[in-house]
């Protein structure tokens, strides 16, 4: 809400642009998309490859959002941590199936098949060991819409 990519986007907003963006808006799939297309413009709708152009997009995304926020919002603390060990999607689902994270410091996402409904239920223990309740909602309700979209394509 609080970002330059959202006062950019108010620019030319269309209706249903604004309704999205409105402070009202549920968080959402086509929410996401509008700054994603905005901001990587043809890139994001084209196949990504590992390591092409649109490969770090949320990752550029996610951190231009924090970094308007932590302009505005002096007091917001980021804590890193120093923990050596990765959870890895190499090692498969089943190491992802625990009850606690706390030992890792990182972690490499499972790709398209984290999508599946067996493997969201176990990234959904990770969601909940680093988000609280309402936030974790946002995900599985965000993973619903893109599903559904998914269906229809």
């Amino acid at each position: 809400m609080e970002s330059k990519q959202r006062t950019e986007l108010l620019v030319n907003a269309t209706a249903r642009t604004q309704q999205l963006l409105s402070k009202d808006a549920p968080f959402s799939f086509d929410t996401v998309s509008i700054y994603g297309r905005h901001e990587f413009r043809d890139i994001y709708d084209k196949p990504m490859t590992k390591g092409d152009s649109s490969w770090y997009m949320d990752q550029v995304l996610c951190s231009m959002l924090l970094t308007d926020y932590r302009e505005k919002n002096k007091n917001l603390k980021i804590s890193e941590r120093g923990r050596p060990m990765r959870l890895d999607r190499v090692a498969g689902i089943g190491y992802w199936n625990r009850d606690a994270f706390s030992q890792f410091g990182d972690a490499h996402l499972i790709h398209d098949t984290i999508l599946e409904e067996h493997n969201w239920k176990i990234f959904n223990k990770l969601l909940k060991a680093l988000f609280n309740e309402s936030l974790v909602n946002m995900f599985n309700d965000y993973h619903r819409q893109y599903m559904i979209k998914e269906k229809k394509v």
